[in-house]
């Protein structure tokens, strides 16, 4: 144990004890200055040497002080100064202890004086200036090193436990520097699964210490009378008694930890004793705190560590054919349209690129930055793996019409392998460049000449210039100079395969990563790379397998299209094709190389928490999201931001790195479902068993585990072959068997979805006899989303640390009683049951951040209990007012809500005053609700009907982008004040008289709008010109008065999407429409006389949609 770092802390707080001018030092200030003097000399030596029970002594004297000055703080004024026979007792017994201390430390002082001399060890320290990234060190054991500070610093706890966590504090601060010094390197199996065991190890301790925190301070906010005094000593005994096995065993598992650390591949040659980190803060200034109540870890300063060769060829100026691009180490698939030349005039008419929107709006978005009016020289880097559409992205761009009437010079370099700046400075000024030269080996005045030439050969000229296959950064570094100050208009676009290799994002420097595409967009390209004729039906049938195995990527799925397609039967060829297609990680080496040398620890563990899910499953954010705030992942330093927010960013990152891909996607382009590649799954398996993350069971696992066998995380597939199998849908497990297994478990997920009573009672019999063997006593998660129905045992009562509670589509018709004992609950999530009430329990869960009731059932809230209430609920979806519904000082005490769903239903007619007054408080409410970012309100009568809404403006809302209103608006006027940022919009009853299209309009971010039945009564509406200048989705449903659609040019420039079901009087499509170029789906449903006009490709109004890529009519 390196003992600066037991020492250190001391010296600090013993410094800061020496200038408190409130301390009494009862005449022993002369020997804690020389104390505090020899400490000093010693901490600051390289031959440290000191005991660690020399430190605790230290650190009980001055928490004896403090406690004494908080004593007398306490007393009153005629007592304060007077010196009781106590103090004379404390007195002697403090001074005797402080000479033993002074002897130590000389001690120690002359042994630092007999080693003067030697040459010290010496190691290679880490960078003081290392990311201030989401990483174990910090994310994870930080906050167990500021509960374990708490609890060292609990006056009213029995000596031995303060000791206790002071020696787990500083073996938790030696594993700090460990895991810091293993996240700087590449890590083997072995690592990642010691890294993974002090993660879970952390995070247990930090759930039992801060258990123990909250019940000491219950029991101090109830202690008054004597006779409650008597039970606060009895309680507060058996409570410390507790803690104090917790602790001892603590300090077993953490010396195993240790011990298993020197035993790494990277310490087997040489282990360097851990120094305390330079750029760790002393800890804070000393500050009071009342005695009864516990520290508030959360309210403390955190634990802080705180030469170029040859182009091989350089074509003149034109980007790479399709056929060229595959033999590039950046090379991109050949063809998004494979069968093209085989294809029917009508559908090769219609695009060479297939109808993929994520492809089309980056191609947009690309082509505005370009033509954007601005002087300045602007870059944008194109960045993705090998094979996702980099070249044939940017081709789109490069070749469009109005790009090259935009900029007349244009280059396109192939920067392959061994290039240089000579061969870049040809490919773009030619042979000028010539005139520069070499001159006595001073390469920087040749750069500065360079730079020089460059820059005025581009002055006067707009250029774009393309660099496909970047791989460094020196390019930039060497020229980038040379594009400062240039006022023609030029554009770069950088094409690399990774970040970090291209200029850093700013206001002139753009980015766009590329992502796996969507299983819609991926079937897309799929169909039309496929060269054969086969039936849509036959297709569907191995539709799911194809997604899966191509994950998203375009090269693989142009490549498995191209070897089906060779095949001369379907079903039996297909399947033998499709097998061999699995086992090639080429595609994807890249990625695999990625993953094992260069993604960050806190991304690899999100990474491997998607084996927990079954191959096909698709994860919804949601689910995936709130399981992992749960485990404690994306809890960052100093609390800058939300767990949810950096947990959401943590997979975004990983999708930026394809690494993960989106399958669906929201209306307003957020992530709704991913799922891991199959690429990855399958060829990382081997790596997964390594490092002990999975069980080792000889397949593909569904449990995760480390080293000792017990297994961390659980996830019933329903497979056969996995040991848990007989567990769970077994009777023959034996206690110590289950023991043995998931005495450490702190997840269960199950994926049972057979239909009938057997998979609620298998996971109920399961959950009962573990916790009667003792087991699941630490869990966190129990996620039982769609099983049916399961019979949970009173005992789930007993799992008092669990945090996220799944029942989402489970059909349960009550709510358990034991819920009244999970307190500590931050998600729970009953959308798709049956139940109907809540029980008065509900207020008491502090923790409660994300609720989710099931629209449908009427769940009901019960009146608040006085003295409770949610503070921290940010998620409210699928509530119940009526008339009799706790709202005021009751529902609006929800102040943080960012996500709020209500359906408000008068029971009965009478009632109506009664009701419009609980109304007017949903709209108070709403009013107050600063960081809503999604509202859903709906209104209806006693019959079922819609009814009315009452709404104040909202224009304040600045977070509010989703709205979705039922009902009939009692201010209509409130269209007109909707927020800024609004993207998304759905309106139903709402009874509009006024035209919608003119109030919404200039909603500058809108991009998905939906007009159902009865939002609009007028006969005609018009999208008047620059009109919603963002909008891609509109649907309009129902609007049987509606007779006449108007849209002016230049009205929705970007929209992609049109539907329009049951206009039964709308007589025409808008003449307007043919002027949406961007449009490429038109929907029309039970719309005969529209039908008819465009039927046959011949219709009236045919020129209108001519042309839309895809139109759908139906009945």
């Amino acid at each position: 144990m390196d003992r600066k770092l037991v020492s250190s802390p001391v010296l600090w707080k013993l410094s800061d004890l020496l200038v408190n001018e409130s301390v009494p030092f009862l005449g022993l200030e002369d020997q804690l200055e020389s104390i505090e003097s020899k400490l000093r000399d010693i901490v600051s030596s390289e031959y440290f040497d000191c005991k660690r029970d020399v430190a605790y002594d230290i650190e009980e004297a001055i928490d004896f002080l403090l406690h004494k000055a908080e004593k007398e703080s306490q007393r009153g004024t005629p007592f304060r100064y007077v010196f009781t026979l106590f103090d004379s007792i404390d007195h002697n017994k403090l001074r005797k202890k402080l000479d033993r201390i002074r002897l130590e430390i000389f001690r120690a002082t002359d042994k630092v004086s007999r080693r003067k001399g030697m040459e010290p060890w010496s190691s290679t320290s880490s960078n003081s200036s290392s990311r201030k990234q989401l990483d174990v060190g910090e994310s994870i054991m930080s906050p167990v090193i500021r509960k374990v500070i708490t609890l060292a610093s609990q006056e009213q706890i029995s000596a031995s436990v303060r000791r206790q966590a002071r020696w787990v504090r500083d073996e938790m601060r030696l594993l700090h520097v460990y895991v810091k010094d293993l996240e700087s390197k590449e890590l083997r199996g072995e690592e990642m699964a010691w890294m993974e065991e002090v993660s879970l190890f952390s995070q247990s301790a930090e759930d039992v210490i801060g258990l123990f925190l909250s019940e000491r301070g219950d029991l101090g906010s109830c202690r008054k009378g004597s006779f409650k005094n008597v039970g606060f000593a009895s309680s507060m005994f058996k409570s410390q008694r507790k803690i104090r096995k917790e602790m001892d065993q603590m300090k077993i598992k953490v010396q195993e930890i240790i011990k298993r650390f020197g035993k790494l591949p990277h310490q087997m040659y040489m282990m360097p004793p851990p120094r305390f980190p330079p750029n760790l803060p002393p800890p804070p200034p000393i500050r009071f705190a009342p005695p009864n109540i516990p520290g508030d870890a959360t309210s403390m300063s955190s634990f802080d560590d705180d030469d170029f060769d040859e182009f091989d060829e350089i074509d003149d100026g034109t980007p790479p054919s399709s056929g060229h691009d595959e033999q590039n180490q950046q090379a991109d698939f050949n063809s998004f349209d494979s069968n093209a030349g085989a294809s029917s005039s009508s559908s090769s008419r219609r695009a060479e690129i297939p109808d993929i929107t994520g492809f089309d709006s980056t191609v947009n978005d690309i082509k505005e930055l370009l033509l954007r009016d601005y002087t300045n020289c602007l870059t944008v880097s194109v960045i993705g793996m090998e094979g996702i559409g980099k070249t044939k992205l940017v081709k789109s761009v490069y070749e469009n019409p109005v790009i090259r009437d935009r900029f007349p010079h244009r280059a396109w370099v192939n920067w392959v392998r061994d290039s240089n700046i000579n061969r870049l400075m040809e490919q773009i000024v030619g042979a000028q460049y010539l005139n520069v030269r070499f001159l006595n080996g001073d390469w920087d005045d040749y750069l500065c000449k360079l730079r020089r030439l460059l820059n005025d050969f581009l002055m006067d000229k707009r250029y774009l210039i393309v660099i496909d296959g970047v791989t460094s950064k020196v390019l930039w570094n060497q020229l980038g100079a040379a594009f400062d100050g240039l006022s023609g208009g030029t554009r770069i676009i950088f094409i690399a395969s990774k970040l970090g290799v291209t200029p850093e994002s700013s206001e002139r420097n753009f980015t766009y990563r590329l992502q796996l595409w969507s299983d819609d967009e991926s079937w897309a390209l799929f169909v039309r790379s496929l060269n054969v004729n086969i039936p849509l039906e036959l297709l569907e049938l191995k539709k799911r397998e194809i997604l899966r195995m191509t994950g998203g990527l375009p090269k693989a799925i142009v490549k498995l299209a191209e070897l089906l397609a060779r095949e001369n039967t379907f079903s039996e060829d297909w399947s033998r094709v499709l097998e061999k297609f699995n086992k090639d990680e080429g595609p994807w080496f890249g990625t695999l190389q990625e993953i094992s040398k260069n993604l960050p620890l806190y991304l690899r563990r999100c990474l491997f928490y998607f084996r927990l899910f079954p191959e096909h499953f698709e994860v919804p954010m949601r689910r995936l999201i709130g399981l992992w705030v749960a485990e404690g992942y994306g809890h960052k330093k100093n609390d800058e931001e939300t767990p949810e927010h950096v947990s959401e960013k943590c997979l975004i990152e990983l999708v930026n790195r394809n690494m993960i891909q989106v399958t669906k996607k929201k209306m307003n382009g957020k992530i709704k479902t991913c799922r891991l590649p199959d690429a990855l799954r399958v060829h990382w398996l081997l790596k997964s068993k390594k490092a002990n993350f999975l069980q080792h069971n000889g397949h593909i696992g569904d449990s995760l585990s480390t080293s000792s066998g017990t297994v961390h995380r659980l996830a019933d597939h329903l497979d056969h072959r996995h040991p848990s199998f007989d567990h769970i849908h077994g009777n023959n497990a034996s206690p110590s068997s289950l023991y043995s297994c998931y005495r450490e478990t702190v997840s269960f997920l199950s994926f049972d979805t057979r239909e009938g009573s057997r998979p609620g009672e298998d996971v109920g019999n399961f959950i009962q006899r573990c916790i009667s063997s003792k087991c699941f006593s630490a869990l966190w998660v129990l996620d039982l989303e769609h099983v049916y129905k399961p019979k949970l045992p009173k005992a789930v009562g007993q799992l008092t640390r669990l945090r996220y509670f799944g029942l989402r589509s489970t059909y349960l018709e009550m709510l358990p009683l034991f819920i009244n004992k999970l307190l500590k609950l931050q998600t729970l999530d009953l959308k798709n049951t049956h139940i109907n009430a809540l029980p008065s329990s509900i207020w008491m869960m502090q923790d409660l951040q994300h609720l989710f009731l099931d629209e449908g059932s009427c769940c009901r809230f019960v009146p608040r209990p006085k003295g409770s209430c949610l503070e921290d609920i940010q998620t409210l979806w699928g509530a119940f007012v009526d008339e009799d519904s706790p709202v005021r000082d009751g529902l609006d005490t929800f102040l943080n809500i960012k996500k709020l769903g209500l359906t408000c239903k008068i029971s009965e007619a009478s009632h109506n005053e009664k009701m419009s007054s609980q109304l007017d408080a949903v709209a108070s409410w709403v009013l107050k609700l600063d960081h809503l970012q999604s509202l859903k309100l709906k209104s209806f009568n006693e019959l079922g009907q819609p009814a009315d809404i009452h709404l104040e403006s909202l224009s304040g809302h600045l977070d509010l982008s989703s709205m979705h209103l039922v009902g009939n608006l009692k201010n209509p006027n409130v269209v007109s004040e909707f927020p800024q940022n609004l993207m998304m919009l759905t309106l139903s009853a709402s009874g509009l008289v006024e035209d919608p299209m003119q109030m919404l309009a200039q909603l500058p971010n809108l991009i998905n709008l939906r007009l159902f039945c009865g939002s609009f009564t007028g006969q005609k509406m018009v999208c008047t010109s620059r009109a919603f200048p963002k909008l891609r989705v509109l649907k309009l449903w129902e609007l049987d008065p509606l007779e006449e659609w108007n849209i002016e040019e230049g009205a929705m420039p970007g929209l992609k999407c049109l539907e329009i079901r049951s206009c039964r009087n709308l007589g025409m499509l808008p003449d307007g429409l043919q002027h949406v170029k961007t449009l490429s789906k038109l929907k029309l449903t039970n719309m005969p006389m529209l039908s008819a006009r465009i039927k046959d490709n011949e219709g009236e109004d045919w020129d209108k949609v001519a042309h839309i890529l895809n139109i759908y009519i139906e009945s």
